[in-house]
């Protein structure tokens, strides 16, 4: 595949990702909502606020990028595991407030900012099967083989050795 046809089928992506945003932010509204009416104060309305920046931020910091660097996918990535384990320790508060079917998550937001860090660095376009951004968020690492050489098994287990991993593959395509 070539750059110009995954910059296309990144554009297209995006435009998807956007659509699904805005359903996840009027899902949120009707939460907020709740929670208002509920007894909460005012505020509950605008929240979470930090999941939301950060999903901004992913929006607008690869558009009309080619490619996203290297410094700001690993702040994303680290900001949406933070946010992850923040929702993780949640459960537990709500398993004890509302049974063990009472589940707090933002796992719909965080999935989509994976899939924005994904789309920016071309990840899911040329790894469609095992985007590594996934791979590395969920497990911590992946590993490969060199074609021809499958005594090396090289291992990727940092976000930084992951970027590097996939802007490689991405210079390899040609123009």
């Amino acid at each position: 595949m070539r750059k110009g046809e995954l910059g296309l089928e990144r554009i297209n992506k995006l435009d998807e990702l956007e659509k699904k945003y805005n359903i996840l932010k009027e899902g949120l509204d009707t939460f907020n909502q709740a929670l208002y009416e509920l007894g909460y104060d005012r505020k509950v309305l605008k929240g979470p606020n930090r999941i939301l920046n950060i999903l901004d931020k992913i929006f607008k910091s690869f558009q009309g990028v080619e490619f996203l660097d290297k410094e700001t996918y690993i702040i994303f990535l680290n900001e949406l595991k933070d946010i992850d384990s923040i929702y993780d320790n949640a459960k537990e508060a709500c398993r004890i407030i509302g049974s063990d079917f009472c589940d707090l998550s933002m796992c719909e937001f965080v999935w989509l900012g994976l899939d924005l860090l994904e789309i920016a660095t071309y990840d899911s376009l040329i790894c469609p099967d095992y985007p590594c951004t996934s791979e590395i968020f969920n497990e911590g690492k992946f590993s490969y083989y060199n074609i021809g050489d499958e005594t090396n098994e090289i291992v990727i287990d940092s976000a930084e050795k992951c970027w590097n991993y996939l802007k490689e593959n991405y210079d390899a395509l040609e123009d």
